[in-house]
């Protein structure tokens, strides 16, 4: 409390259902000029062992922005990523550097 007496609270699961809502929004998002779409994440995420695409479109589903522990999964998720192996195509490795940095901001809060 601070002596004016207000309070300062901050609740992480609506950070976290924010994050969330950013990667699933179809348009995407840029990073260092590069557009990431909830598609590019997707590709990202059947990468992963245990990944089904089912399971990642489901991760991605923009349909219930509510869903906190839905929301906690993706970012848990994407955190992975940066030890996927490198890919000999550079697009995707650009990518891939966009979506890991994010991951790394956004999982600090976690």
């Amino acid at each position: 409390m601070s002596e004016d007496g207000v309070t300062s609270t901050c609740d992480p699961k609506h950070i976290f259902k924010q994050f969330a809502t950013l990667l699933c929004k179809v348009v995407g998002f840029i990073v260092n000029d590069i557009n990431i779409r909830s598609s590019d994440i997707v590709e990202q995420l059947v990468l992963l062992p245990d990944m089904t695409f089912e399971k990642a479109c489901q991760l991605l589903d923009p349909s219930d922005k509510q869903n906190v522990p839905k929301a906690v999964a993706l970012l848990q998720s994407l955190l992975q990523i940066k030890h996927l192996p490198i890919s000999p195509d550079p697009t995707i490795n650009q990518c891939w550097d966009a979506i890991s940095f994010v991951a790394e901001i956004f999982g600090y809060f976690l």
